[in-house]
């Protein structure tokens, strides 16, 4: 699809419920169905590397070992994590917690708490850090004609918002915008410089990149949206695409009034395309307006995936792939993956659902 060939059917993914996106869920007896069903049925987008931006989890923000610290415990909650980073100005702290039932970070002290704290970020020599290819290579190996390895990478935006309060980041935007777009100009350079790194190394050729929707209206204008996402997102594309890489553009919300500046970044892949109430335009008219040039990935919303009925599921996969029709490639998916300890039973059976319903309705292309 990426390559614009003829394809014999709609593809499915269940957007990272797999044992190369998350080991983990390999060795969790709740997930041990939808596993079994993602080896057959599954295109896997196999995540590499962190999907967070913040301090501590992702290789953009690496200093060298003399200015980091990081104590980790446990509880009956799960692990705590607190970090120091020693800069030029003085010291700044962040902690995080991943719960046992729930794997996800929750970040409750970001980086950036004030204006003090933005100067020492800005003062960091922040290296960004290349991991060893033979991991990727032996993912790559592993996964074969099960899919396709995707690099996990944050834009500019998201790599500020992830290391100050999201109040902090809309506030500056509409206070101090110049001093917003110093941020992210550095955060850029970052982002840039990692990337760069990965893509000469050979890893690729696909990127996801994430962040957007951060900045999308309502919780900013359009006009805002070009000049905090767009102006920053199109060179990072760019980059990309000069190593002959594709993009993965992950946008939750409402696209309608920012779907054409999507557009003209010429991004190869769109998710999670999500209609109402949670977006504000339909699966069918995104794939109106971008045509045949972008793969659109969606739009079963995880509300659903944990809530509905299978019979339900199965509606809404024809739905999807029957509204999108021959307008535009689709790889049907979830809007989410749940990470939840254990995975609930509906959820297994809705996603185990998805799969087989793609593979019912996807063949008639």
């Amino acid at each position: 699809m990426l390559n614009k060939g003829p394809v014999e059917r709609v593809p499915v993914t269940t957007y990272g419920v797999d044992r190369f996106s998350h080991p983990w869920m390999a060795a969790e007896p709740s997930y041990a169905r939808v596993i079994e069903y993602s080896e057959r049925l599954d295109y896997i987008f196999a995540m590499y590397r962190s999907y967070y931006a913040s301090f501590g989890f992702t290789d953009i923000l690496c200093v060298d070992e003399t200015r980091y610290e990081k104590k980790a415990s446990t509880d009956e909650e799960g692990t705590s994590f607190e970090f120091t980073l020693h800069t030029p100005k003085g010291p700044l702290f962040a902690k995080a917690k991943e719960r046992k039932n729930l794997r996800t970070v929750w970040r409750y002290e970001y980086l950036m708490k004030s204006e003090k704290d933005i100067d020492a970020f800005f003062a960091t020599p922040f290296q960004p850090r290349i991991p060893p290819k033979a991991e990727f290579d032996s993912l790559q190996e592993e996964l074969g004609e099960k899919g396709l390895t995707e690099i996990e990478l944050p834009n500019a935006a998201c790599l500020v918002v992830e290391n100050m309060p999201y109040k902090d980041f809309m506030i500056l935007s509409l206070t101090d915008a110049t001093r917003l777009e110093r941020l992210l100009d550095k955060a850029l350079s970052l982002v840039l410089e990692w990337t760069e790194g990965m893509l000469r190394s050979g890893f690729g050729p696909l990127y996801r990149i994430f962040g957007a929707e951060y900045a999308i209206p309502p919780y900013m204008s359009p006009d805002m949206f070009k000049r905090f996402i767009i102006k920053y997102d199109r060179p990072l594309i760019n980059l990309i695409h000069a190593y002959e890489g594709y993009v993965r553009y992950h946008c939750h919300g409402p696209l309608r009034r920012i779907l054409n500046d999507l557009l003209s970044l010429e991004i190869d892949m769109l998710d999670p395309c999500e209609g109402p109430p949670n977006g504000d335009i339909s699966l069918g008219e995104v794939a109106e307006t971008v045509g045949k040039d972008i793969i659109l990935m969606g739009n079963i919303q995880l509300d659903d995936i944990e809530r509905a009925s299978a019979e339900r599921i199965d509606a809404l996969v024809q739905e999807a792939i029957d509204e999108v029709g021959d307008k535009a490639p689709l790889i049907v998916a979830p809007t989410a993956p749940p990470m939840e300890i254990p995975l609930p039973a509906g959820a297994s059976r809705n996603l185990i659902q998805l799969l087989q319903s793609a593979w019912k309705y996807g063949s008639a292309l």
